[in-house]
């Protein structure tokens, strides 16, 4: 939910599409020393295919 939450947040301040956003937010994390996603509880029909495309490559 956070992780939604942000990328909404970002995609609107940022003038972009929430796909970019994810991936956006999926370098900085990266970048910044992450070395994977962790997530608990994923309901894909919450997320369009691009999004899961981003999440399915990282």
């Amino acid at each position: 939910m956070i992780a939604t939450t942000c990328a909404l947040l970002a995609a609107t301040l940022l003038g972009i599409s929430n796909e970019q956003a994810v991936q956006r937010l999926l370098e900085l994390a990266r970048d910044a020393g992450g070395d994977g996603i962790t997530m608990e509880v994923v309901d894909f029909n919450n997320y369009s295919p691009a999004v899961c495309k981003s999440l399915r490559e990282f």
